[in-house]
């Protein structure tokens, strides 16, 4: 049993593998560090201009998603695929900003919040706004654009307001199908591409039915090498986080699990693919405090964040 189980192994890896395989003009490893550095530059203004930014993200958890990021993009060879990444309750776009920083050439970004439709905010989990979102995103991507021309090309949407590859829906993701969100994120693709989601975070109503809600949301939408980042699962301020991921978990048609717990966030991604879980775990490994079970599946502990351990939701937005 233990051969076929090894068998089965090696030959998911070879199918995978293949499935990434690229000429090595088109992705190779000069390029790999070409846009490393670049996102690197771009994350650090993302990390300056943050501190101007209202929320509870913890500029710490940058490094997580940069390395989630060069997983995605060096070992899945995302980085040529038309992908986008979505982030449900973006508040005032602080934890957005590291999102847009590290948009591949092409892709696509979409931000989802019920914005001045409080009567969806049940839980008053956070009250968003759409007119700050707007000032804080063009003012961060507009001092990146000041050090690296390639970041963009300066298109803004129909509206006038937000760079041409940001897409707003505003509401309840609660009554959100995946192919809406999908739909959003390939509009005006001139190659008609369904764009399948490569980082899904969540930070919306932290209710136990919406955190269900999302989590089969994101996995719907989620590209097959792509992670959840759920956020506020150990903020004792929501139970109904834990709770929901608690009840996902629990689902039998549910296909990712947790690979690591970093800055008040738990990642998600490929539950029964080895060779998914174990790239992400790898390489999850270097700022690792150590390791730990999170409802039977092994992950990878981070720091939690001065704002997490110390403040939850009392006092400091920094």
């Amino acid at each position: 049993m233990r051969d076929a189980a090894a068998k089965k192994k090696a030959s998911d890896e070879e199918a995978i593998m293949s499935r990434f395989a690229q000429d090595g003009d088109t992705l190779g490893d000069g390029w790999r560090a070409r846009e490393g550095e670049a996102k690197r530059a771009r994350l650090r203004r993302v990390a300056a201009e943050s501190k101007k930014t209202k929320g509870f993200f913890e500029l710490g958890a940058i490094d997580v998603y940069e390395t989630l990021d060069a997983v995605q993009c060096d070992t899945f060879r995302l980085a040529v695929t038309p992908t986008s990444m979505v982030e449900i309750g973006v508040y005032h776009g602080r934890s957005f900003l590291p999102l847009c920083a590290l948009r591949n050439a092409g892709e696509t970004l979409v931000a989802i919040d019920c914005f001045d439709q409080q009567e969806f905010n049940v839980d008053e989990s956070g009250v968003g706004n759409y007119n700050k979102f707007v000032s804080n995103i063009c003012r961060v991507c507009g001092a990146i654009k000041e050090e690296d021309e390639e970041f963009w090309d300066d298109v803004r949407d129909a509206s006038g307001e937000l760079p041409s590859w940001l897409r707003v829906i505003k509401g309840n993701s609660l009554v959100m199908s995946a192919m809406e969100i999908i739909q959003a994120a390939s509009e005006n693709d001139i190659n008609d591409y369904l764009r399948s989601v490569r980082m899904f975070s969540i930070d919306g109503s932290h209710t136990a039915e919406a955190t269900l809600s999302d989590l089969k949301l994101a996995q719907a939408c989620l590209h097959a090498c792509g992670c959840v980042i759920l956020d506020d699962v150990f903020n004792t301020d929501w139970p109904g986080c834990i709770s929901g991921l608690a009840a996902y978990l629990a689902d039998p048609t549910s296909t990712l699990a947790p690979v690591a717990i970093a800055y008040n966030k738990v990642i998600l991604c490929a539950k029964d693919d080895e060779f998914i879980r174990s790239t992400y775990f790898a390489a999850l490994a270097p700022r690792a405090r150590k390791t730990a079970e999170l409802f039977g599946h092994t992950v990878r502990i981070h720091k939690h964040g001065w704002n997490a351990t110390f403040y939850a939701n009392d006092d400091s937005f920094i």
